[in-house]
């Protein structure tokens, strides 16, 4: 059995990992031959996220915590991947947002993916069959779409359909090699 490793960085998302946790290991459950744990790596949120996390742990069998000082989402991220590759020792890490943005029920598909021999999987909002979510504020998508086109042009590379996708999945060794 492969293990996969979702990476879930939190400043002030009590609620939505509430809700999100229980989401992806119902998907998870169900993915044969995957043992997808979760970690939460946490950056001192002052709403009571870390307490929450602790509360899901006990009731979820998948859950790591992590805990540091606020420094952003993407040291969090990198704080997540190093720890995870290291002592979670999974053959998938997946960047996902506590925010909701992120659907799991593509989790199975990012996996697929990747069986079939890809590297690293994006989850694109600039595709066929992908979107913007309905709940982001004008100028967020606004940033969003200009942000793309500013890294297109910078790159001159417009076969990357989505930069800015916070939601991925690429195999551990990968991450390894890039770093």
């Amino acid at each position: 059995m492969k293990k996969a490793l979702i990476v879930l960085p939190t400043y002030n998302e009590r609620e939505n990992i509430r809700v999100l946790v229980p989401q992806i290991n119902e998907i998870v459950e169900k993915i044969p031959h995957w043992d997808v744990q979760i970690l939460i790596v946490d950056d001192n949120s002052p709403d009571g996220t870390y307490k929450e996390a602790e509360l899901l742990k006990k009731k979820y069998k998948n859950i790591h915590l992590l805990k540091g000082k606020k420094e952003g989402l993407g040291k969090a991220y990198l704080r997540g991947f190093e720890y995870g590759l290291e002592h979670i020792k999974p053959y998938v890490v997946f960047e996902m947002d506590a925010d909701l943005q992120h659907n799991p029920k593509l989790i199975p598909l990012f996996l697929k993916e990747i069986e079939q021999g890809a590297d690293f999987v994006i989850g694109s909002r600039y595709i066929k069959g992908g979107s913007i979510p309905k709940h982001w504020s004008i100028d967020r998508k606004f940033y969003s779409v200009v942000g793309n086109l500013v890294a297109s042009l910078g790159f001159m590379n417009f076969s990357v359909h989505d930069w800015t996708s916070g939601y991925r999945a690429q195999k551990g060794l990968v991450y390894k090699r890039c770093n």
